[in-house]
């Protein structure tokens, strides 16, 4: 069975707002990289997870990438991401 077009619509927006998470993770000046996955469709408080590869030679803090996602989406729930 194909999605309906609203869970198209949902997966649109998911990649979307990943994309522009991704790009604002790697503005960190210790990201070389980053990969993100957000749901937003099954709940209204989005999750987001993300894969970080640090620049050689750089030690990037959790909290620092997370507070980071958070003010960039603050209807993101904290235990969330």
């Amino acid at each position: 069975q194909l999605p309906s077009s609203r869970e198209l619509e949902a997966l649109r927006l998911d990649h979307a707002v990943g994309l522009e998470l991704r790009e604002l993770l790697e503005t960190h000046p210790g990201v070389e990289t980053a990969s993100v996955r957000v749901q937003l469709k099954s709940e209204k408080t989005p999750a987001v997870a993300a894969i970080v590869v640090a620049r050689p030679g750089s030690t990037i803090e959790e909290q620092g990438l997370t507070d980071l996602l958070r003010r960039a989406v603050p209807s993101v729930d904290p235990a969330r991401i």
